[in-house]
Formats: C-alpha cells, structure tokens, sequence
C-alpha cells in the first residue's frame, strides 16, 4: 500500500509540475506573441524555427509559412547578404548580441527602419547552436530623426555661408563655437586657435564686454550698434554688434550668440561723405 500511495503521489507531482510547466509555456507564449517587435529562432542554417505574431503581422503570413524558411527566402537574396548575414556570423562565431539599424521591405508597410537584435543561445554544450532575433519597426522615430537632421545642416549651411559673423560664448567670455564668416572678419586662423581666446580679449575695454553680457542676460535681445574690436591680427577693426541669449535646450546652461558685421566700408563711406561735405562747405 505505501508502494502504491509512493507512486501515486509521484504520479501526481509530476502531473503538476508538467502542468505548470504548461502555464509557464503559455505565459511565455502570450508575452512573445503580444510583444510589438517581431521576435523569431534562427538556426545555423539560416532557418526560422520559431517566430511570433508581430513577425507573421508585418510578412501577411502565418508562422507555418516561415518556420522551416531561410532568411534569404524571407528578406530576399540581396537584402539577406548586404544587411544580415555579417551580423548573423557575428553572433554566431564570436558569442556576443549584436544590434543594428537598417531599413528592409515588408509586403505590408513598404520600406521601413528597423533596430534589430542577435541574441546567441546555446541549446546544448558552450556552441552557439541558435540565435533570438529581436527586430522592433522604428520607422517613425527614425524619419523624424532624419527630418531634423536636415533641417540641422540646412541651418548649418546658411549659417556658413552668411557673410555675417555668429560666434557663441560663456558668459565669462569662452567661445564656444563661430562661424568661417566671423573668423574672416577677425583675420582668425581657424576656429581651434579662436577657441583658446576669450571673447573679452576681442573688446578695447574688458568692463564693456561685462556691461554688455549683463545688458544681454537682462533683456535677451540688444542691439549695440557700431563699435570697435581688435582683430586676432591687434589691429582696430569697426563692426555692429548684436547679442542674443541662448538657452540649451538639454541643460539650464547659458549661451550668449553675438552676431558681427563689418562695418569698415560703411564707415569709410560716412568719412568720405563727410570730406565732400567739408570741400563743398
């Protein structure tokens, strides 16, 4: 009798241990499966063995149509050996994730960006005998990023190619950044060498440059009008100066954006109007 009660309370531990290894292979099922990036095994071979429901929504397949599939057959031939194949062999060889960006064909949504995932598991022994593939549509984040990018270097180009000069600094007067114009203004080497001085340096007076920070941190916009500044030669040179105050938009950080323009033909122009109006008189 104690054999037998033995044996049916293994009977039924095993019973519930294999049940709840069913509910744990249910659950995990359903978390894949509702998971928004298309999840799939890959073999050696290049072969799906398993993939989830956003895989089969985004091909317009049912699973049964993949598993057993090459990527190749999937992807396509060309897509397969430009984009894939390298990063799969990584993976593969050398045992580590590997994560990249690229854009691929879908026959539902056309070209689109994905961020993709290679995840090396070893189902037997220390071998890398399958790989998890985590591919997650970024499409929509990736266009916007692009968008701005744009419009970045439009806004660099025009900013290059003004023939006013843009530099920013600290409020203590460290450059930061200016444009090729203001370097031709100031007959500044490069931007490197620029950035070693202090734009207080630039001023005749260093109390005027502090006045005019502080009139700036003030007021955010001020037009100083017409005033000299020495050159990265020494030499005297008239400009109009603006000042605007910038605000990093990652950080609480403070800029200060000045915008130079050189008013040395202006100014000879005033003095030979002036020598034609002393000649008439």
């Amino acid at each position: 009798r104690e054999g037998n009660m033995k044996s049916e309370k293994n009977t039924d531990n095993r019973q519930e241990k294999n049940s709840s290894l069913s509910d744990e292979l249910k659950i995990s099922e359903n978390i894949i499966n509702n998971s928004r990036s298309m999840i799939s095994v890959i073999n050696r071979e290049y072969i799906y063995e398993k993939v989830n429901l956003a895989f089969c929504n985004a091909h317009n397949v049912k699973d049964n149509q993949v598993v057993g599939r090459t990527l190749a057959d999937i992807w396509g031939t060309q897509t397969f050996c430009d984009f894939i194949k390298n990063n799969i062999d990584k993976c593969f060889n050398n045992g580590e994730s590997i994560q990249y960006e690229a854009s691929f064909e879908t026959p539902v949504n056309g070209t689109r960006y994905f961020e993709v995932t290679f995840r090396p598991i070893s189902v037997s022994g220390k071998e890398v005998t399958h790989l998890i593939a985590e591919t997650l549509d970024i499409h929509d984040l990736k266009v916007k990023e692009l968008q701005i990018k744009d419009k970045e270097e439009a806004i660099k180009k025009i900013e290059t190619n003004l023939p006013i000069g843009i530099v920013r600094c600290k409020p203590d007067g460290s450059i930061i950044s200016a444009n090729k114009a203001f370097l031709e203004i100031m007959y500044c080497c490069d931007e490197d060498s620029l950035k070693k001085n202090n734009f207080k340096n630039l001023y005749p007076q260093d109390y005027l440059f502090d006045i005019h920070c502080d009139q700036i941190l003030e007021k955010h916009i001020v037009n100083f009008g017409r005033l000299s500044l020495i050159d990265c030669k020494g030499d005297e040179i008239s400009c109009r100066v603006s000042g605007f105050l910038a605000i990093d938009s990652t950080s609480s950080n403070s800029y200060i954006d000045f915008v130079i323009e050189d008013a040395t033909r202006e100014l000879m122009l005033e003095n030979r109007l002036i020598q034609a109006h002393q000649l008439e008189t």
